[in-house]
């Protein structure tokens, strides 16, 4: 059976996503306390940013983090139910992550010295 990832309700309940409040309170802590409204419209400004270029060059880069990417998508049949239905074309947002942090998380790899695998 193929992994489903939990939906967002269920993760809210078991406490794993903040809402909106705890969210900029934890930012503000970790910027040095700094005031939760500075944070919050400096969050408001990133997200227009990340848009704008959105908008107008389909790729915008983020330090550290990666690359979102607006890929447009060909029209394709999608099972509805018992029905195929011609889905018309579109976009698709994509992210792409960085090499070294996708290698921090990737949960797959071993480290070396754990496995007895050394010569």
């Amino acid at each position: 059976m193929p992994y489903s990832p939990l939906k967002s309700r269920e993760l809210k309940k078991k406490g794993l996503i903040l809402d909106e409040k705890q969210f900029f309170k934890e930012l503000a802590d970790s910027c040095n306390y700094t005031d939760e409204e500075t944070v919050r419209r400096f969050y408001g400004e990133l997200v227009r940013l990340i848009t704008k270029q959105l908008k107008t060059k389909g790729v915008s880069r983020l330090p550290f983090l990666g690359d979102f990417a607006l890929l447009s998508v060909k029209p394709q049949l999608k099972l509805y139910g018992k029905v195929r239905k011609l889905v018309e074309d579109g976009f698709a947002l994509k992210f792409y992550p960085k090499a070294t942090w996708r290698k921090y998380f990737d949960l797959s790899r071993k480290d070396e010295k754990n496995t007895g695998t050394e010569i």
